[in-house]
């Protein structure tokens, strides 16, 4: 029985290991991007625009400094989800790999 759940462990690793990368990806780089958007326009010296359906947005001046405190607290949720995705992948590899007493 440890042989197929060692073998069910290696299975299930490919497909856990995609979505934990591209979770791990899309929210820091999205958070990132959230946080660093105020200084990108201050380099850039021209207001960052998002485009929706065909409709240009600026933030205006007042809303940077929440803009940082949204990004940065999205960056704070995506290392607490990475901490709970590890305690979760922790309990999956212990049921599977260790002998249990």
């Amino acid at each position: 029985p440890r042989t197929w759940s060692t073998l069910c462990y290696q299975l299930l690793m490919l497909p856990l290991g995609i979505f934990y990368f591209t979770v791990a990806v899309t929210a820091l780089a999205f958070s990132l991007a959230i946080a660093l958007m105020p200084l990108a326009e201050a380099i850039n010296g021209r207001p960052s625009m998002v485009w929706w359906n065909d409709v240009s947005i600026s933030l205006p001046l007042w809303a940077m400094p929440i803009t940082i405190a949204i990004g940065l607290g999205l960056l704070l949720l995506t290392l607490h989800g990475a901490r709970l995705i590890g305690t979760m992948h922790g309990a999956i590899a212990k049921h599977l790999l260790v002998r249990g007493g």
